[in-house]
């Protein structure tokens, strides 16, 4: 959510839904608000921890982080081929149970 500036103008020349947290959709809708070209963009897909996406050959699956930014997540790409995982960035959670 902390990385969304350029979102506006990739949506400008990409037509694409949005997926993300709560906090995320929040962020995203407020920096697309900015954009008179965008304002009737209403493709966003709220996902959480629990949401698994089917894109037939490829499934999308979320996981929770720590990050400096509240409510961040980690995708997983299930293929054929094994899993890629992408965190973005990420903090320590000194303070977590082991």
């Amino acid at each position: 959510a902390d990385a969304i500036g350029a979102l506006p103008y990739f949506l400008q020349q990409v037509q694409a839904p949005i997926f993300g947290s709560e906090l995320t959709i929040e962020l995203a809708k407020l920096a697309i608000k900015e954009q008179e070209a965008l304002k009737d963009y209403d493709d966003y897909h709220v996902v959480n921890a629990k949401t698994e996406i089917d894109f037939g050959t490829v499934t999308v699956s979320f996981f929770n982080t720590t990050h400096s930014i509240p409510d961040s997540m980690g995708i997983v790409l299930g293929t054929p081929f094994g899993q890629i995982v992408y965190t973005g960035d990420f903090k320590f959670d000194q303070t977590a149970e082991k």
